[in-house]
Parts: structure tokens; sequence; C-alpha cells
């Protein structure tokens, strides 16, 4: 090494520290805030499709306007559900994916 590129013992241990905040993003908010906020939505938009089975369970007949309307609404927050879980998934995986990749060396061949 020359002389230019050589590291401090005190620059090694900085680089080397294990006590360092988790990594923000560029919003300034740890992606932990990302998976709470996926998360939570998830579970208010299943409790909402279990109440809209609850509320329409209990009504003895459904006129046509109210099928159509219980139909909508089913659809609509079940969709948005999936969005809300495919989301949260998206993010826990590339979450892993780079400490995943960093435990070994791979080839770049590998790696996609």
């Amino acid at each position: 090494m020359a002389a230019s590129e050589e590291v401090s013992d005190e620059e090694l241990h900085e680089l080397n520290r294990t006590d360092k905040k988790p990594a923000r993003t560029k919003r300034g908010f740890s992606p932990w805030k990302g998976v709470i906020w996926r998360l939570l939505s998830s579970l208010t938009l299943s409790v909402l499709i279990a109440v809209l089975l609850f509320v329409y369970d209990k009504k003895e007949s459904l006129t046509q306007s109210d099928r159509r309307w219980f139909t909508v609404l089913a659809i609509l927050v079940s969709s948005l559900v999936s969005l809300s879980v495919g989301s949260l998934l998206n993010l826990l995986g590339g979450m892993i994916r780079w400490p995943l990749l960093a435990a070994k060396r791979h080839r770049p061949n590998d790696v996609s």
C-alpha cells in the first residue's frame, strides 16, 4: 500500500464499529417505520373486511343494490389488503437482500 492509502487504527475502529445507528433513507427515517406503517395498514384493512362481512351477515335479506354495494366494497377492500401485503413483503425482501448478499463473496453472475 502507498502511504496515501494507509488507514490508521482509529479509522479502522470507526469503520468496524457495531454500535452504529441503523442506516437512514433519503427521507430521514429508518426503513422500520415503513414496515410498521404497512403492517398497520394491512391489519386495519383486514379488520375492515371482517367488519364488512359481519355487518352484511347480520342483514336478513339483501336488495339488489345492497348486494352490489357489498360486492364493490368487498372487492375494493380486499384489493387494498393485497396491495398492502405485497408492498410489505417487497419492502422486507429488499431489507434482507443486501445483508444476505454481504454475508459472503459472490460473483456478478451469482447475484442476478
